[in-house]
């Protein structure tokens, strides 16, 4: 045989034992990190005067952020840290205390994830990266931001209420409205879910580029519509609710 037929009878035999063995290979599938063995929690705890703001930047990866309002003149911050090159840095004011995290050496992958307890009048700053952010029972101004993360805000109210999911994140507000607070709630691609009381009394901006609107029982006055952008009055119209996405669907249910 010649010795270019000896090649080509090679490489059939390769192939062939490439395609046997293949099936059995599993897929290769995107992977999310999992949380290293050996966490720590810390924590801290500071007093909070009045009119006091609470900053929290989570720039762990995947680190979630979870926030309730208490009863107790006291800030209360629970880190779950699964790498040791993580250090959680505080900073307090007279007027304010500020979170952050410090690493050691390389950047983790593995997740921080935060518990706060608060004043429900205490001013908060939240932002994370693809965590969930969620805040429950505030009653003072709100901003919350993350790059990919969804926001969940539950029974809180203020004079200025900000979500901001920048990509894929999804956004729900459930509960009432305050009397004269502004609602701005924006996501790139996620949905936005708003759920209230018939009761409720607000002035609706709502706006996507490429999703639908959804209004289920809220009859409008003084209505303006376009298959993209919706205006309109409920009730006294006092509180103002602007949701904006570029092509994620914006609900709003009655509760």
């Amino acid at each position: 045989m010649s010795e270019s037929g000896v090649m080509e009878q090679r490489y059939v035999v390769c192939l062939t034992v490439c395609l046997l063995i293949w099936p059995l290979s599993p897929p290769l599938q995107q992977h999310r990190p999992t949380p290293s063995s050996g966490g720590r929690h810390v924590e801290k705890v500071f007093p909070a005067g009045e009119n006091a703001t609470f900053i929290l930047e989570n720039t762990s990866v995947y680190g979630n952020v979870e926030l309730k309002a208490w009863d107790q003149p006291l800030i209360k911050v629970v880190a779950e840290i699964l790498s040791p090159d993580i250090l959680v840095e505080a900073i307090p004011t007279d007027r304010s205390v500020h979170v952050r995290l410090r690493r050691k050496g390389l950047v983790s992958m593995d997740a921080v994830h935060f518990h706060v307890w608060l004043p429900p009048h205490c001013e908060v700053e939240l932002s994370s990266l693809s965590g969930k952010i969620t805040v429950r029972g505030l009653r003072a101004r709100l901003k919350a931001s993350t790059t990919d993360g969804d926001i969940e805000l539950i029974d809180i109210s203020g004079e200025s209420i900000d979500a901001i999911s920048s990509t894929r994140g999804s956004i729900t507000l459930i509960g009432s409205l305050d009397r004269e607070g502004k609602y701005n709630l924006y996501s790139g691609s996620g949905q936005i879910r708003v759920i209230f009381p018939a009761t409720a009394s607000f002035t609706l901006d709502a706006a996507t580029r490429e999703g639908r609107i959804d209004v289920q029982g809220f009859h409008l006055t003084e209505e303006r519509r376009s298959p993209h952008h919706l205006e309109g009055t409920y009730g006294e119209g006092v509180a103002v609710l602007m949701i904006r996405t570029y092509k994620g669907t914006i609900h709003l249910q009655k509760r």
